[in-house]
């Protein structure tokens, strides 16, 4: 028997039963739209001197590392006081780090600004080639 006619439902939530799945058609090769996605929120990542702030770090020192989950973007910059090379390194796991290869080669005492885009890894640090004072910031977004 088939009930034809309309159904309210009230605000709230309201459960009308279950239903059973046993398969689902394959979707076609190309452009799928499946629905829209709203994004209530954008993790951000970075404080002002979360990688060193004003340290004395010595040579193939390591700042801590930065949680960067669901930042896809991120950045590193900072000042030195002395000539070093500042390197990213990356970490899936917040244990074994391993070197990206980008880094800022500093003659001496200045700024620095390294980018990450498109980041894979979930934690990022510094490492510096000399002993210098540093502050350093890793931040990121989106």
């Amino acid at each position: 028997m088939y009930v034809y006619g309309e159904l309210e439902i009230k605000a709230g939530t309201s459960q009308i039963g279950s239903v059973d799945v046993t398969s689902l058609p394959a979707l076609p090769a190309g452009t799928n739209n499946i629905g829209d996605v709203d994004l209530a929120s954008v993790p951000v990542v970075g404080a002002h001197g979360n990688a060193w702030n004003a340290a004395a770090v010595l040579a193939n020192g390591t700042s801590p590392g930065i949680d960067c989950q669901f930042t896809a973007n991120v950045t590193a910059f900072g000042s030195v006081d002395a000539a070093t090379d500042i390197s990213v390194e990356v970490s899936q796991n917040g244990v074994n780090w391993y070197n990206s290869f980008l880094k800022a080669v500093l003659a001496g005492a200045g700024h620095f600004y390294i980018s990450v885009p498109n980041l894979g890894a979930r934690h990022v640090r510094l490492s510096s080639s000399a002993a210098a004072t540093i502050t350093a910031t890793i931040a990121g977004k989106g």
